[in-house]
């Protein structure tokens, strides 16, 4: 009997790249980007101070020296100490570093990385992009990044995405006035390798507005010929796929790229019989059996096991049958359900020939649009860095000012040169640049310029001038987005998530409801939804963008805690002020936490506004924090100087989660709201403990 692989050598093995750009690393895919990526590299600093080793030193053929950088790492809880962070782990866990230039090839921060580090304890915002230094960092090394298709340690030409992944992004958004489909971002934006195939896919979608279509069209098709060739060669010999079956199975493993062991492919093939038993009896077969056959056959796990577990059951049934989800016996539908199978490619074959080519074609479509979701999310967790785009609510748009600035430099955006000496590129990826005319020469606009000309174009701006213009644009949407999507409903929800921790939930929910990824800290948006929970229970007597003090991204959610020095949300209505303190922590934890710096923000802010009020939020209140911040209602806050009192008493009102929860259910009006905090402050009673308990809760719940 003849081998498989004298077999295999009669054919010509499709490739299986997937063609596809990762904007991060595959291998390494974290939550919590912005805090993440500092993190690691914090360990490589204390990892450098003990270890001059060169990265790849080993001992006895131990990785010694990987190995000890994946215990500090455990050590610091950037990663869980059950994680498994052997050296292959940690290799992966830190490439991307040096990807994005912030480390070398032996893990030692660069000037960049040393700069992020410094960048992210703080909260700049750069003064020309109204985006956080931290991310306007990120978009100078994703604009000097040009990633490769495979592993190649050589910068090879044809290896390489021939324009600047950014860049064709941006170039994208202009090109679609910036109202850009999600579609288009998650599955042909990241096969577009040059400056042709994104042209076509742009052209293309905007006729037929089916990024599926084209990859089942274009990409599922470009190795149509050497399928067909190789079922050629196997009839050439053979009547049928029956008379050498581990020839057969030979030709169609090489007709089915995979990344992985020859072993995946077997339930591929299975599910190829499967069909062709349809394709050869469907004229034999009443409505009945064919019904009958689908139900059996088409289950979402199976076609998981077939084409990728990202498959889902719209992905699946759709293509298929034009329906949503698996079909139910009961459906009354079932004649169009069939009609439409019976009439893809893959069932309307004309002979054996094609229904192998066909399947290939169906197994190359679900290949593609399997790795495209799979790199969708990583690629919006890392574009989301940059402060760039809008990505939600089904639409990629740019901010503003960046729609602006580089509309002016459209025509130059796909036609960067590539760097392919390996030694100059990495000069360039390490390098620290000031501004975005340090690394392409045609972005030296003037910022001015543009303000210039969105002033042309938007009226608003001549009246307000460009920063309040901003302001109110920015507020406009945060109100846009109370309206539209962080509900009354919506925001208790999400609080009751909050209060028990559950943050893969709160993840889930923004994706779901405003098709946002956020992968910033849950303290920090716990801070960012209370302002707009505050916001309808105060009926919106306030501004939300005066009240937040932290930086929003591009698709207004938080990139960080609001910075130290001060209250978390500060609230300025007509009648008074109230500063908002809030915290995830309970126990002795949040009384060491909260107890010095909620009273000390409070005494500094009425220096200059008497008539303010401190409200101070937990999931959890501790009683002894409760007994300090009750106690300042009658005790002076002395400066740390002059030792003359700031302040002879301060009002500090102490409120749980579900105390908000209740408040945004029954939303007492304003008035009567002031009121009531006026009546628990004015109680005698002095223990935090048992006035929180008999006054304030029974108060607000």
């Amino acid at each position: 009997r003849k081998s498989l692989s004298f077999y295999m050598s009669n054919y010509t093995k499709i490739s299986s790249s997937s063609d596809c750009l990762s904007v991060g690393t595959t291998s390494a895919r974290f939550k919590h980007l912005v805090t993440k990526y500092p993190a690691i590299l914090e360990s490589l600093n204390e990892f450098r101070e003990h270890n001059k080793e060169g990265w790849n030193t080993k001992v006895n053929t131990k990785e010694v020296v990987q190995e000890a950088f994946g215990q500090i790492l455990k050590k610091n809880n950037v990663f869980p100490k059950s994680e498994n962070l052997d050296p292959m782990h940690i290799r992966s866990k830190t490439a991307f570093l040096a990807d994005y230039g912030f480390i070398n090839n032996n893990r030692e921060l660069t000037n960049v990385g040393e700069k992020l580090l410094e960048l992210s304890k703080e909260n700049k915002t750069n003064p020309h992009f109204h985006i956080s230094e931290v991310s306007f960092l990120y978009l100078q090394q994703h604009l000097k990044k040009h990633p490769l298709e495979g592993k190649a340690k050589n910068r090879k030409l044809d290896e390489a995405f021939k324009i600047n992944p950014l860049l064709s992004l941006i170039f994208c958004c202009l090109e679609f006035d910036n109202v850009l489909p999600v579609d288009f971002l998650k599955f042909l934006w990241p096969l577009s390798k040059d400056k042709k195939d994104l042209t076509t896919n742009i052209s293309e979608f905007k006729k037929k507005k089916s990024a599926r279509g084209i990859i089942y069209n274009i990409y599922a098709q470009r190795d149509i010929a050497v399928a067909r060739d190789n079922c050629n060669k196997f009839f050439k010999n053979n009547t049928s796929i029956d008379d050498d079956k581990d020839d057969f199975e030979s030709m169609l493993k090489a007709n089915l790229p995979h990344g992985n062991s020859e072993k995946y492919k077997e339930s591929a093939i299975q599910f190829f019989r499967t069909l062709l038993e349809y394709f050869c009896e469907k004229k034999n077969w009443d409505i009945n059996k064919k019904k009958e056959f689908i139900l059996q056959n088409f289950e979402l796990e199976a076609g998981k096991s077939v084409f990728g577990s990202q498959m889902n059951a719209y992905e699946y049934f759709s293509f298929f049958f034009n329906i949503n989800s698996k079909p139910k016996e009961t459906d009354s539908n079932w004649p169009q359900i069939i009609s439409f199978f019976e009439n893809k490619p893959l069932m309307s074959s004309l002979n054996i020939i094609d229904f192998i080519v066909n399947f290939h074609i169906v197994y190359v479509y679900y290949k593609k649009i399997n790795v495209c979701v799979d790199y969708y999310d990583l690629n919006v967790r890392n574009l989301a860095l940059l402060g760039v785009f809008n990505i939600s609510q089904g639409t990629v748009k740019l901010d503003l000012l960046f729609e602006y600035f580089f509309k002016t430099v459209k025509t130059k955006l796909l036609n960067v040169p590539i760097i392919l000496d390996e030694k100059r590129y990495r000069e360039e990826l390490e390098s620290l640049n000031t501004d975005l005319s340090d690394i392409y020469s045609f972005l030296d606009i003037n910022i001015d310029a543009v303000k210039d000309l969105i002033l042309q174009e938007e009226p608003d701006v001549q009246d307000l001038g460009f920063e309040k213009f901003y302001e109110k644009r920015q507020e406009k949407m945060l109100v846009e987005l109370v309206d539209n999507v962080f509900t009354k409903e919506r925001l208790i929800e999400l609080f009751k998530f909050m209060k028990n921790r559950e943050d893969d939930k709160i993840r889930t929910s923004l994706q779901k409801w405003y098709h946002a990824n956020y992968d910033s800290s849950i303290p920090a948006l716990f801070e960012y939804l209370l302002a707009l929970g505050f916001y309808l229970i105060f009926e919106k007597r306030f501004s939300i963008n005066d009240a937040l003090k932290c930086n929003l991204g591009a698709n207004l959610l938080p990139e960080n805690h609001a910075p130290g020095g001060g209250s978390d949300l500060e609230i300025k209505t007509s009648t008074k002020h109230y500063l908002i303190e809030a915290t995830l922590s309970d126990n002795n934890n949040q009384r060491q936490m909260e107890a010095e710096p909620v009273p000390r923000h409070l005494a500094q802010y009425m220096k200059s506004h008497r008539n303010t009020a401190a409200i101070f939020v937990a999931a959890k209140l501790d009683p002894n924090n409760l007994v300090v911040l009750r106690n300042y209602n009658w005790s002076k806050w002395y400066h740390p100087d002059t030792k003359a009192s700031l302040v002879n008493s301060m009002r500090i009102l102490p409120l749980t989660i579900d105390n908000i929860i209740y408040l945004l259910k029954k939303k007492p009006n304003f008035e009567e709201l002031e009121n009531r905090i006026d009546k628990v402050f004015q109680s005698p009673e002095k223990d935090g403990k048992v006035w929180y308990e008999s006054v304030v809760n029974k108060e607000f719940s």
